[in-house]
């Protein structure tokens, strides 16, 4: 039989890994007990290992992808949270309806308004 089984898989799991393993090792020994459609059954599980190991890389690729998501917006949603006290208390202040601001004190939190403004926006764009 002319097809051999690729040992260059890359990146098996344990059980994918050992399952190959065993496929090489008795594909290789010849054993004379295997006729040929039983070795080409073997080299169908070994491909069907090697599938499986794919396909699961990439569903632990996708999972791990959908993880990043969700944290990246959890965290969009905690810096807005605090993004939106401090605009909120910036705008109250700026209203000045305890009492009268300084000059310096206005422009202070005029630019802490405005930055927040900024940054809110910034974490939006982030995706």
């Amino acid at each position: 039989m002319s097809t051999t089984l690729d040992s260059s898989a890359a990146n098996l799991t344990p059980d994918a890994e050992a399952l190959v393993r065993y496929c090489q090792a008795l594909f290789n020994e010849r054993n004379p007990r295997l006729n040929a459609a039983q070795q080409t059954d073997l080299v169908t599980l070994y491909e069907a290992a090697v599938r499986f190991q794919k396909k699961s890389s990439n569903a632990m690729f996708r999972l791990s992808q959908n993880a990043d998501e969700a944290i990246l917006q959890r965290m969009r949603h905690d810096l807005k949270n605090e993004l939106n006290i401090i605009i909120g208390f910036s705008r109250l202040m700026l209203r000045e309806i305890r009492s009268p601001l300084t000059p310096l004190q206005y422009a202070t939190m005029s630019t802490i308004y405005q930055a927040g403004m900024d940054l809110v926006t910034l974490v939006d764009t982030l995706r």
